[in-house]
């Protein structure tokens, strides 16, 4: 695995960036008991599917790329759906709490020029 994503780099940047790569490693998640090479797909017109994943099943909330809306498949979307289910455990056990709105402060209020017939010296036809 290492050998071909170091081949498909250098076919994308050039020969150089094999010198670049120091230390690798890769992992057999495939053969993971809970995992068995599992990857998230929606069917055509399934994609709103992906919300539902993110409410609370009970006291459990789901998290990982296929519980992304926009950013499945992705690591961000792994770790974004991470903190989201996080911040939803922790709300829920009262350790962290909404803060409260900030009060806006005052609205400037704008001078409104005076009507022009009242302007000295104005004709308006």
């Amino acid at each position: 695995m290492v050998a071909f994503a170091v081949e498909w780099l250098v076919k994308l940047f050039g020969s150089e960036i094999a010198a670049a790569v120091k230390k690798s490693s890769a992992t057999r998640w495939n053969t993971a008991p809970f995992a068995l090479g599992a990857m998230s797909a929606a069917v055509p017109g399934g994609q709103p599917s992906r919300k539902i994943l993110t409410e609370p099943i009970g006291c459990m909330f789901l998290a990982g790329e296929a519980t992304h809306e926009t950013l499945w498949g992705t690591v961000d979307g792994a770790w974004e759906s991470g903190e989201r289910a996080a911040e939803a455990a922790l709300r829920r056990i009262g350790a962290l709490r909404d803060e409260p709105a900030a009060a806006a402060p005052p609205a400037k209020r704008r001078r409104t020029p005076p009507p022009r017939s009242a302007l000295p010296g104005a004709r308006f036809n």
